[in-house]
């Protein structure tokens, strides 16, 4: 900064009013100065979502299931029955979600 620049920022408002100098708050000077250039994300397209929403909707069902019968298939829990049972309840409630708003985007 120029020694002139330092000074006017640091005079008070009263004594840049006399000198005909425009006050703006310092975050607003800043803005002006420095054009906004934040770079766009690129969008996902509609068959990406669907095949996304399709694949999750799939991946939570089965685990689900298999937190369901984990007894049945021969697989050793660390926690008890209701446990399990809840969070494969949740899972497959989860999943058929994700599927039926994957199969909503295919439709649309």
């Amino acid at each position: 900064m120029e020694n002139g620049s330092l000074r006017i920022i640091c005079e008070r408002p009263s004594a840049l009013a006399a000198k005909n100098i425009p006050i703006l708050p310092l975050h607003l000077n800043m803005a002006m100065e420095q054009p906004e250039t934040t770079p766009e994300k690129p969008k996902r397209t509609p068959s990406m979502a669907m095949v996304y929403n399709l694949s999750m909707g799939l991946l939570w069902t089965f685990m689900g299931v298999l937190f369901l019968g984990h007894e049945r298939f021969g697989i050793p829990l660390a926690v008890g029955p209701g446990l399990s049972g809840f969070f494969g309840g949740a899972c497959i409630v989860y999943g058929l979600l994700r599927l039926w708003r994957g199969i909503q985007s295919a439709i649309r």
